[in-house]
């Protein structure tokens, strides 16, 4: 039976009691009990050491278990406003429970700190998530795993930004230029052909970089074509192909005439910047059997590399 308390309600004993009544006296703490005011005032407890909410304890009769009874701020049909603690510290044995906020959602998303899980039980000291989201709304959405053990992980975007994975290899850094790069060619990928092709400009010829798959049998020989289009690998002439490596410096400007020596107007030039990047060039022609003359729109900013081969 619940008992409602009124203010400044005053109970006076004398030494007459007889045994029930003392007992009664005794186990007033059991009774259920309301404590209100009136509705100009707001209801406080106060204390001079802790205040402790013990449900179902066993001194007042309950079961004294762990996990049995609840303490409940509010009710589904009135919920509070808001609910503010001004403690230093709360620390949380179990885990935090959070409603699915989706509609009709009555899931939680139960939060725990396990330190153990890729590594060993943090036993130096406490630790501390920080959270930061920069004056907007942001959403987090995990859909695999993501696991930066021994080292930090961070991306910075200045505009929207997709980043695809290759379906297999792997992605790494290189150390200086740190340039991301895939250790499974793009050729293998696509199971063909990989064509980049800079567009001509009226007048100049087209320069296309062909990206092949693995080809076993083909090491030292050259592609040609019959003239009608079609591709085909062709003997490097007894399998030796002879190379000359020439400079184009920044002081031979967006033209360079390369003299090979090859003695043959059949070649394949390569053009490689200072990081090993290809350039495209312009125009390619053959002056003679020895020399060849290439046209870039842009001058180098460091020495480039002129690779030409022939069998």
């Amino acid at each position: 039976m619940a008992t409602s308390y009124t203010r400044n309600l005053s109970l006076r004993v004398d030494s007459t009691l007889s045994a029930d009544a003392k007992f009664n006296l005794n186990k007033i703490d059991t009774l259920g009990g309301t404590l209100g005011t009136d509705s100009s005032e707001n209801v406080s407890i106060k204390s001079a050491a802790d205040i402790v909410l013990e449900p179902q304890s066993a001194d007042v009769g309950g079961t004294g278990l762990a996990g049995d009874g609840n303490v409940s701020v509010g009710t589904p049909t009135h919920t509070i406003g808001t609910l503010t603690s001004y403690a230093t510290t709360i620390n949380l044995k179990s885990p935090v429970g959070l409603v699915d906020q989706a509609v009709g959602g009555t899931k939680y998303l139960r939060i725990t700190y396990n330190s153990a899980l890729s590594g060993v039980v943090d036993t130096a000291a406490d630790r501390t998530l920080t959270l930061d989201l920069q004056d907007a709304d942001r959403s987090v959405v995990l859909g695999g795993g993501l696991v930066t053990t021994g080292g930090d992980l961070s991306i910075t975007m200045s505009a929207a930004t997709a980043i695809t994975l290759p379906t297999t290899g792997t992605v790494a850094t290189l150390a200086g230029a740190e340039t991301l790069t895939s250790k499974v060619s793009l050729g293998f990928l696509q199971g063909g052909w990989t064509t980049v092709i800079r567009p001509a400009q009226s007048g100049q010829s087209v320069n296309i970089q062909l990206t092949l798959p693995p080809t076993p049998g083909t090491i030292g020989q050259l592609l040609s074509t019959d003239g009608s289009g079609t591709l085909s690998w062709t003997s490097a002439g007894g399998g030796t192909v002879r190379q000359f490596s020439g400079s184009w410096l920044v002081a031979d400007g967006a033209t360079k005439v390369v003299t090979h020596s090859l003695s043959t107007s059949v070649v394949d030039v390569t053009v490689l910047d200072d990081t090993g990047e290809i350039v495209y060039v312009d125009s390619i022609s053959v002056t003679n059997s020895n020399a060849i003359t290439l046209v870039s729109s842009e001058i180098p900013t460091a020495t480039w590399t002129v690779l030409v081969q022939a069998n």
